[in-house]
């Protein structure tokens, strides 16, 4: 169950759930050649939520956001913060590596080649391939949204983006599911 799994709570074998979900694998690196990603959860029913920003060595970040949004009163935590939560939380950490891929190190190598490290696509192509999410709604009409992001490549260190601030991306996303619910699309 997809609902089940993006904020953790049990259903019984009636649920049924529409979702559209998009996947990633690999992610952008920054200046310094490393994965810094940003992630953040909500879930609709009690408009709870979870980010991290600038996380290093994180398998999957929105486990860690969801941790955030379950086990503090914390909405955003960020760099060594997130890290060290991740390690107390038992969130999966990897080495840096199995974050980086092939693709990623040539997009840097590019962005590094270029005057002031501008490249005047990189917007357009993050657009199309930088951030992944998921946004789904049960039949009781609960709606939960996730999102994840390397950011833009060569990114300075540090850099956290829009994903993680909850009501840039997040709320937007559960604001559009809400909109289409009140309008009777499901």
């Amino acid at each position: 169950m997809l609902y089940q799994y993006i904020v953790g709570h049990a259903f019984n074998a009636n649920t049924q759930l529409t979702a559209a979900v998009f996947t990633g694998v690999g992610s952008r690196l920054n200046l310094a050649g490393e994965v810094e990603m940003d992630a953040a959860i909500m879930d609709g029913r009690g408009l709870r939520a979870g980010a991290v920003g600038a996380v290093k060595n994180v398998k999957n970040p929105v486990s860690l956001a969801r941790k955030i949004m379950d086990l503090t009163p914390h909405v955003l935590l960020v760099g060594e913060g997130a890290s060290q939560f991740a390690q107390e939380s038992g969130v999966q950490l990897v080495p840096m590596q199995e974050l980086i891929t092939e693709k990623s190190r040539r997009a840097l190598a590019q962005v590094k080649s270029l005057p002031f490290g501008i490249d005047p696509k990189a917007e357009e192509e993050e657009e199309e391939h930088g951030t992944v999410g998921a946004a789904v709604m049960d039949t009781a009409g609960n709606l939960a949204t996730s999102i994840s992001t390397g950011g833009i490549s060569g990114k300075h260190v540090g850099r956290v983006g829009d994903s993680p601030i909850i009501g840039m991306n997040v709320k937007q996303r559960l604001t559009v599911a809400f909109s289409l619910r009140e309008t009777g699309w499901k």
